[in-house]
């Protein structure tokens, strides 16, 4: 019985196959040369802004000064800074928080490549949302094509390359539509709940996630003639 249950739990049909070897292609087209430019780090200005905002907040003052964008993401970026500086001091490569400042006066491309490894992954995991949402709405076959096309969208995957709020805030956006979509076609508080996560979180991203509160408003509707 227990083999038969570990068979069961590990068996892959096609369209499972053809969905991983699509979330590989993303992965691979998004990873693929991110290193660019680097350590030269004007590429895209707004990769710079970003990251040098995370960087000062080292310096104790937590407010960005800057609202173009939302905060999330160089607060989240302002952590994952911390753990790389943590990881160095337990590794022997910082000895104090000068040598973590003075890397990255002097090449600042590992805090680059941590923004950008950020995107690639979540732009690779948008690929995978996607599928999802198609297979809410269509067929298993329709959501293979649907990934497969976002894995290899050019603008996309561009993109991707580049440590900025764009695809993280796509990323949020279909998250929270896959939840929207699953409150359409069943009513449940914590799929509700769950939307306006993702939808927060896309806002306090970049703001066009505040549009979001369209088809958040709409599926109530949609509930009362089911």
């Amino acid at each position: 019985m227990r083999k038969h249950s570990i068979r069961k739990w590990i068996h892959f049909d096609k369209s499972d196959i053809a969905l991983i070897a699509i979330l590989i292609a993303a992965g691979i087209a998004r990873f693929w040369a991110l290193d660019f430019g680097l350590p030269h780090t004007l590429c895209r200005p707004d990769e710079s802004r970003i990251v040098n905002i995370a960087v000062k907040f080292g310096g104790g003052d937590l407010n960005p000064h800057f609202f173009s964008y939302p905060s999330l993401y160089p607060y989240t970026l302002f952590v994952l800074f911390g753990l790389y500086y943590v990881v160095g001091m337990i590794l022997g490569t910082f000895s104090s928080v000068s040598d973590l400042i003075l890397e990255f006066a002097t090449d600042p491309s590992s805090f680059y490549l941590i923004d950008r490894i950020v995107v690639a992954t979540l732009g690779t995991a948008t690929v995978y949302t996607v599928y999802r949402v198609a297979l809410t709405l269509f067929t298993k076959r329709i959501a293979l094509v649907s990934s497969f096309f976002l894995a290899l969208a050019y603008l996309h995957v561009r993109d991707s390359h580049f440590g900025v709020t764009d695809v993280p805030m796509t990323f949020l956006i279909m998250c929270s539509l896959l939840f929207i979509l699953k409150c359409r076609k069943a009513h449940s508080m914590k799929g509700y709940a769950l939307a306006g996560v993702f939808a927060g979180l896309a806002a306090s991203t970049k703001y066009a996630g505040l549009l979001l509160f369209i088809p958040m408003s709409i599926v109530p509707f949609f509930q009362c003639f089911h």
